[in-house]
């Protein structure tokens, strides 16, 4: 009778024990540009749980692009397993382009909680273009991108 108790306990812990665990944790220095996605979620009808996301901002985040050169200043990942989110964004980018972070975050984001990719067709204006509309048209267009980006979750 002790041995089978033995063994359920350590077929227990086994199955159960080794559960891997989800974390949210925001940087201080991006934490509002977050708010404000969920905020922006949630007027279109999103709710996201809040217990598997980490944005951590370092230095020497991204490798080099290979169509432009350029380095990137933030990338996203998603864990298949237990949907963990983590999205790594370059230092000296946070500190120097405060007028583009958000759409930055808003990109990473629509990547690992939207399960947004790239590909959207060749003249929709889209934040999950990247840096062409970050640059150039966000602040002008703000409220269409931001529409675009929630309208098309998933593609």
């Amino acid at each position: 009778m002790k041995k089978t108790t033995i063994i359920f306990a350590i077929a227990a812990i086994v199955l159960f024990g080794c559960e891997e665990s989800t974390e949210y944790r925001v940087d201080h220095r991006v934490n509002q540009y977050v708010e404000n996605f969920f905020s922006e979620g949630e007027k279109r009808g999103y709710v996201f749980k809040r217990d598997n996301l980490i944005i951590v901002v370092q230095k020497g985040v991204g490798d080099v692009n290979k169509y432009d050169g350029l380095r990137h200043q933030a990338y996203c990942h998603k864990d298949p397993e237990t949907g963990q989110v983590t999205i790594r964004i370059d230092e000296d980018y946070v500190e120097s382009e405060s007028a583009t972070i958000e759409c930055t975050i808003f990109h990473e984001l629509g990547h690992g909680l939207l399960n947004r990719t790239h590909g959207v067709g060749v003249l929709t204006p889209s934040i999950m273009k990247g840096h062409y509309w970050t640059n150039y048209f966000y602040s002008d267009m703000k409220d269409e991108l931001i529409d675009e980006l929630f309208e098309n979750k998933g593609k």
